[in-house]
């Protein structure tokens, strides 16, 4: 468990790329890892949530989830405002993917 704690401290504090940063009105908000308490199934230990996507923590992965913002923002506008778009137009489509980064080794 050591080994893991280890590696989550490092990548939390310094491999984690600068994107993860949210900006807001009020300057750069800091990621807030939140800890697994049942919401999420048994295997994620801890979740977080940054700008265009969030990420798992689990004993020998992470996965990342990124999605499409503007995606995301043209299908409310659609489903809110259909007047606004073509006719012709189908549904705006969200892009999504997901990325594990898996410990070979990790203890599960």
């Amino acid at each position: 468990m050591n080994k893991f704690l280890l590696i989550f401290t490092f990548i939390a504090v310094v491999a984690l790329p600068r994107s993860v940063y949210a900006h807001s009105h009020e300057g750069v908000r800091r990621i807030e890892f939140i800890e697994n308490k049942g919401q999420w199934g048994e295997k994620p230990l801890f979740y977080t949530q940054f700008h265009g996507g969030y990420a798992y923590f689990e004993n020998d992965r992470i996965t990342w989830v990124i999605r499409d913002e503007e995606g995301i923002a043209d299908y409310f506008g659609f489903k809110h405002h259909p007047e606004d778009y073509n006719a012709d137009k189908a549904d705006p489509v969200i892009q999504h993917h997901a990325y594990n980064l898996i410990f070979e080794g990790a203890n599960p």
